[in-house]
């Protein structure tokens, strides 16, 4: 598994886990993968989820506003899985 796949991989885990009404901050995910110097990591897990959210895995949200994974933005934001579809 690639270094962007196994970032991807931790966030849709840790926002499955959390289940679809909760969210995960990203640090939660740069923690888990990069304890000692998680912070340094912040910028590639923010980018993959913006990936995952491109592709309609995940919700990037900041608050209760959808962001839109294609446009800038910057500041605290929260992950989690989307919603099932029925």
């Amino acid at each position: 598994m690639d270094y962007d796949q196994r970032i991807r991989s931790t966030i849709l885990n840790l926002c499955k886990k959390r289940g679809p009404e909760k969210t995960i901050c990203p640090s939660e995910v740069a923690r888990n993968l990069f304890p000692s110097d998680w912070r340094r990591h912040m910028d590639e897990v923010r980018r993959e989820a913006r990936t995952l959210a491109a592709r309609g895995d995940i919700l990037i949200t900041r608050g209760s506003n959808l962001l839109d994974p294609n446009a800038p933005f910057g500041g605290p934001i929260r992950l989690r899985m989307r919603l099932p579809v029925e």
